[in-house]
């Protein structure tokens, strides 16, 4: 950090597209940086030096033929005897391959209507997506646990999902369930939750990771086809009660007239 002087392998050198020979310091790196992803990692570097919390941040690098690719970066600020920085060591990890997969599968669960989902159960802490956060009317700062993931539960079918997470914690089953969900605007949504609780070595639950699917049309379809089968039904019966009236009389009729 004193002389603005960045040491990379070749290996490293090779991953971000830089020559052997060229002096490597913090404006070539900076200019390494996307434009969407420059003020992320400047801030990120930024609190590392300045409290010596570890440096870890993903971010795009612009190769020089324009080519882009995903990078993990972490690193530990080293202090001299005042208490400023001289020295930050770290590691690379070219992380294109994964995040590829995740925008892939990302767009798969938007085509298919998914809502992906995971808790960390020791710390309670929901993680949702952008897209979901908002389609569930949840803010992108605010922090979530389970129980405010809850409260968007429509209030009869709360106890079903307490009951089934509470199940789910104590044994290694797949939990399914269909419930209904209360959107921002009061629109009624019906889900299916399907999730698997992962535990440690002693056997204490520490994640529990799952999908939510959008069922409403085929739930509506379901009750309007129930609803129908109750209709046939009705209208059986008041025939059947209309031709056993018919009959009840003509047996009565015939007694009477003679």
């Amino acid at each position: 950090i004193v002389r603005d002087e960045i040491w990379i392998t070749d290996k490293g050198r090779d991953l971000f597209g830089v020559g052997l020979s060229e002096k490597l310091d913090f404006d070539r790196f900076r200019n390494m940086l996307h434009p969407e992803d420059r003020e992320s990692v400047l801030k990120a570097l930024e609190n590392s030096l300045r409290t010596g919390a570890q440096y870890n941040s993903e971010y795009r690098a612009v190769l020089p033929d324009g080519q882009l690719r995903w990078i993990a970066g972490r690193g530990n600020v080293e202090f001299n005897g005042e208490g400023q920085p001289i020295r930050m060591r770290g590691a690379s990890l070219d992380i294109t391959k994964r995040k590829q997969a995740e925008e892939h599968f990302r767009l798969a669960t938007d085509a298919g209507g998914l809502i992906v989902w995971s808790w960390d159960i020791r710390r309670d802490e929901v993680s949702l997506s952008k897209k979901d956060r908002a389609f569930l009317g949840f803010s992108q700062e605010e922090k979530l646990n389970a129980e405010r993931v809850r409260s968007v539960v429509h209030p009869e079918d709360r106890k079903l999902v307490r009951r089934l997470v509470e199940k789910s914690l104590h044994t290694r089953e797949e939990t399914e369930a269909e419930y209904r969900v209360v959107l921002p605007d009061g629109e009624v949504r019906w889900v299916t939750r399907r999730g698997r609780v992962e535990f440690d070595g002693n056997g204490e639950p520490i994640w529990e990771r799952g999908v939510l699917m959008d069922i409403t049309e085929r739930k509506q379809a379901e009750l309007e086809a129930a609803r129908h089968r109750d209709e046939l039904t009705r209208l059986s019966r008041v025939t059947m009660l209309g031709e056993l009236s018919g009959s009840l009389a003509h047996e009565l009729n015939q007694p009477l007239a003679a």
